[in-house]
């Protein structure tokens, strides 16, 4: 499992995280499917989560919307809708995690 890095709480009306991982996936088969999770301290279930990768997909890589289901971590789904395999490449994701206003992210 990845662990995510560069945590700041940035100071707006909603509570808020922001960092990145690294992630290096190995080759997505056609038609396959890929749990992938993370450990971001501090992200609970409920929270609103964005990625955001530093390079361009991969023709076929689709991401799913990534989802805390265990406090602590994120989990998202990648999918290969093509008829051949996918060499996806090492990269860097950007994130920002959301609360409302009676959350706080600590």
């Amino acid at each position: 499992m990845a662990a995510g890095t560069s945590v700041t709480d940035v100071k707006t009306p909603f509570k808020q995280l922001s960092g990145s991982f690294v992630i290096d996936s190995a080759s997505l088969a056609a038609a396959a499917v890929i749990t992938h999770t993370v450990a971001i301290p501090g992200v609970k279930i409920g929270d609103g989560i964005v990625f955001s990768p530093r390079v361009a997909m991969v023709a076929g890589a689709v991401f799913y919307q990534p989802t805390c289901l265990v406090d602590g971590t994120v989990s998202w789904v990648q999918y290969n809708p093509t008829a051949g395999a996918v060499d996806l490449a090492s990269m860097t994701v950007d994130y920002v995690i959301t609360r409302g206003r009676k959350g706080s992210i600590t």
